[in-house]
């Protein structure tokens, strides 16, 4: 007796293994927890399923560990993929996938060499295209001899590859100031005055300030360098730009300038009210200090003070303005005191 079957439930048999696979592939929890195969004795304990882990290279150890995942990625990496078959069965195929987590959408799906290296690619139009803290997680599943899928690993990755946007800096007073920017954000920025690393910089709202004295009697170079992420695996910063550079102009101070100071009235007695006045500027915009001398041991360090002598006879007063760096001195006409 033959056995008929209609096309149609061929068509419900096809439809019913589109409809799995595409369960297994689109439909994935959201979060997957490695199953590592620990292993140090070289025994591996009989499974039900295979098992398959994702180790990368300890550079400062020397050694494949664990890949936990969580680390920032700016380029193509390579991964070991350890696959484990179930006791009494051997590995038929091994496969991967990428899933894009900004995107919500499945990347890439293919085949892979079991317990072999890995490469995953990073930026437009690869394996993982998004960026952003765990941007991009990486599937992988073993299928046996006998044709059952093995346990699914998932490890996430943050993907960054461009790098921060860094204005040539400029001077204020004794700060120096770059405007910085990011696709996702600039953590670190390191000063450079003379080719020399000073030290690392203040970022906040989009400015990355150090404050640094410098010799304004002499010329120098200034520039930044910026990073946006740090990859801990191989402990280096990631995606390092640099500014354009800019040249301290060498300062020359000017002594103040007196225009004219002055006493009024210059005649008097011991109650006369003598008024002292002076006009000055500093060419640099410097703040200046006024020391007056009114010749009889008294002194006063407002800009125009008044003075009372209490002796009798002829004084010659004078002024001393300073801009901190240098002094200019200016007479007035002479003191008469009568008894």
């Amino acid at each position: 007796m033959k056995l008929k079957v209609s096309k149609k439930a061929i068509f419900l048999f096809l439809a019913l293994i589109v409809i799995g696979l595409f369960i297994c592939f689109f439909l994935l929890p959201e979060t997957f927890i490695p199953q590592e195969v620990k292993n140090k004795e070289g025994i591996v304990s009989a499974t039900e399923l295979s098992i398959s882990s994702v180790y990368r290279y300890d550079f400062k150890e020397q050694n494949y560990v664990s890949d936990e995942g969580n680390s920032w990625q700016n380029s193509d990496f390579t991964r070991y993929v350890y696959d484990v078959a179930p006791a009494g069965a051997t590995l038929e195929k091994c496969y991967y996938f990428l899933y894009d987590n900004v995107k919500k959408e499945t990347t890439f799906i293919g085949q892979r060499k079991c317990n072999a290296n890995l490469t995953i690619t990073v930026g437009e139009n690869k394996n993982c295209l998004s960026q952003g803290e765990l941007a991009c997680t990486l599937y992988i599943y073993a299928v046996d001899n006998v044709g059952n899928l093995g346990e699914m690993a998932a490890v996430t990755y943050h993907i960054d590859w461009e790098s921060p946007k860094i204005g040539k800096p400029y001077q204020e007073n004794q700060n120096f100031i770059s405007e910085v920017s990011d696709n996702i954000e600039v953590n670190y920025c390191w000063f450079y005055l003379d080719g020399e690393n000073r030290g690392a910089m203040k970022i906040e709202n989009g400015l990355a300030t150090f404050n640094y004295k410098i010799n304004e009697e002499e010329k120098h170079a200034v520039y930044v360098r910026c990073a946006d992420q740090y990859n801990a695996e191989k402990e280096e910063y990631l995606n390092i730009a640099s500014s354009g550079l800019f040249e301290t102009v060498a300062f020359k101070n000017q002594p103040p300038k007196i225009s004219s100071c002055k006493v009024s009235p210059t005649q008097g007695n011991k109650g006369t009210n003598f008024s002292f006045q002076i006009e000055a500027s500093d060419p640099n915009g410097d703040n200046l200090n006024y020391n007056w001398y009114f010749g009889d041991g008294r002194t006063s360090n407002e800009k125009n003070p008044n003075h009372y002598y209490s002796l009798s006879g002829t004084f010659e007063p004078k002024v001393i303005i300073s801009d901190g760096r240098e002094n200019t001195v200016c007479a007035t006409a002479w003191v008469i005191v009568s008894k």
